[in-house]
C-alpha cells in the first residue's frame, strides 16, 4: 500500500524590508485641486526597530485547503519543529503563502525533509 503524505515547502525570498526593485517617481502637482476636508481615520504611527524580517514561501499540498486547515498545519509543524528549527521566536503566518520571521532558519541553507502526524494526517516538511 502506498503511503500519502501531504506536503509543507518552505522557501526563503529577499527579506521584507529590502530595498524595492522599482523605484516609482512622485506625481507633480498631485492634490492641488479640490476642497479640504478634515478626515478622521483609523491610523496610528508606529514605532518599529530596524531589523531584518525574513519571508518564507509556503506551499501546502493539497492547494485548496481553507486558511484554517492551513493554519493549523503550520502552527503543528511550529510547535514540532520548535527546538530544532524556530527556538523561542514564533513565526508568523497569513494562513497561505507567506511565513514571516524575525530570525533566519538555522537550517535555511540546506534542505530539510522530515515527516510529522497532525490529525492523523501525515505531513511533510521540506524546508
Amino acid at each position: 500500500m502506498k503511503e500519502k503524505w501531504a506536503s509543507v515547502h518552505l522557501e526563503l525570498t529577499r527579506p521584507v524590508g529590502a530595498q524595492p526593485l522599482l523605484m516609482v517617481p512622485r506625481r507633480p502637482g498631485y492634490g492641488t485641486m479640490g476642497k479640504p476636508i478634515k478626515l478622521l481615520a483609523n491610523c496610528f504611527q508606529v514605532e518599529i526597530p530596524k531589523i531584518d524580517v525574513y519571508l518564507y514561501e509556503v506551499d501546502i499540498k493539497p492547494d485548496k485547503c481553507p486558511r484554517r486547515v492551513n493554519r493549523e498545519v503550520v502552527d503543528s509543524m511550529v510547535q514540532h519543529f520548535k527546538v530544532t528549527i524556530f527556538g523561542d521566536r514564533r513565526p508568523v503566518y497569513d494562513g497561505k503563502r507567506s511565513l514571516y520571521t524575525a530570525n533566519p532558519s538555522a537550517t535555511h541553507m540546506c534542505a530539510v525533509h522530515d515527516r510529522f502526524l497532525y490529525l492523523h494526517q501525515r505531513i511533510m516538511l521540506i524546508w
